[in-house]
């Protein structure tokens, strides 16, 4: 079986516009997903392996918080033969991510369609003047940023994976959401005490003997 692994992203004002430029060029029928970030496609998993990976999404998203992603710039050729797509910088946790599914599929003897896989937002796919659109929604892009400011940001709340049933529908098979708080050590440290105080040599020993001496 087939499955695509997808970024949600938060339904700000760039995730409305870039799902209208989507259903305006008119490529993708009723029941398609709503419009992702995608960092894995096609990857052929079998029943045997589908536990671990959704074990793999779990454990990566308990790792890492909600965060902001960059948008790089519209490149000058289309994202593909048929596909027109904006792309996504691959940069800190999008770039853990990423690893980490592909460390899974490596150690899973899971084919990769594509060895270099670069994530972005699909636009288009399979129309015929692929150049035209692509022209298009660059320049469609180019005037939303100079009225905005000149960086496309999304936030990432999660992880989505999808299966590809028939017909070319995707159906979604199990989100993992991002953390809400911090994750990083000097926050989990100050978490932890918080909750149970400090628990350096130090003050565990200087605990220990006020135990001592109460006793």
């Amino acid at each position: 079986m087939s499955y695509s692994i997808t970024v949600e992203w938060k339904r700000d004002q760039l995730y409305h516009c870039l799902d209208a430029l989507r259903a305006s060029l008119g490529s993708f029928a009723n029941g398609a997903p709503p419009i992702h970030i995608s960092i894995a496609s096609f990857l052929q998993i079998t029943d045997a392996c589908l536990p671990s990976l959704k074990h793999t999404l779990r454990s990566v998203c308990l790792k890492c918080s909600t965060h902001d992603l960059v948008f790089d710039r519209m490149p000058d050729e289309p994202f593909g033969k048929k596909c027109v797509a904006v792309p996504v910088n691959l940069c800190g946790e999008l770039q853990r991510i990423q690893d980490e599914v592909r460390a899974f599929c490596i150690g899973w003897n899971v084919r990769l369609v594509h060895q270099n896989y670069k994530p972005h937002v699909t636009i288009s796919s399979g129309k015929g003047n692929t150049k035209g659109i692509h022209e298009y929604v660059r320049m469609y892009l180019r005037s939303w940023t100079k009225q905005r400011g000149n960086t496309l940001r999304a936030r990432a709340l999660g992880l989505d994976l999808w299966k590809h049933a028939a017909g070319g529908r995707r159906e979604l098979v199990e989100n993992f959401p991002f953390q809400t708080f911090c994750v990083c050590k000097i926050c989990d440290r100050a978490r932890r005490m918080a909750i149970h105080g400090c628990s350096c040599r130090i003050c565990v020993r200087s605990m220990a003997l006020q135990l001592q001496i109460a006793g």
